[in-house]
């Protein structure tokens, strides 16, 4: 099964959103996520990073323990880097 079958339901399963988390740091295919206070859609302040590519142990962790989401292996320009823990709005 593909992850990105899974991206909603990714989105549904993440318990204990905390406000603003700091992104993780940037390491080999993963791009920079911007400083972002607010959801663009509601204006909450929960939301958590995307994470793209293959997930070594700390990614894993972070999405584990609800510090993050997983995007999947494929990566794109223009894919959302930041989803709302209370909308599930992603950008």
């Amino acid at each position: 099964m593909k992850i990105h079958h899974l991206m909603p339901l990714l989105l549904v399963l993440v318990a204990g959103c905390r406000s603003p988390v700091p992104a993780p740091p940037t390491a080999g295919n993963q791009a920079p996520v911007a400083a972002i206070d607010t959801c663009p859609s509601c204006e909450s302040a929960a939301h958590l990073p995307i994470i793209y590519g293959r997930l070594d142990a700390k990614g894993e962790a972070l999405v584990l323990d609800g510090k993050a989401v997983s995007g999947g292996c494929g990566i794109a320009r223009g894919m959302p880097w930041r989803s709302c823990c209370d909308c599930g709005h992603i950008w």
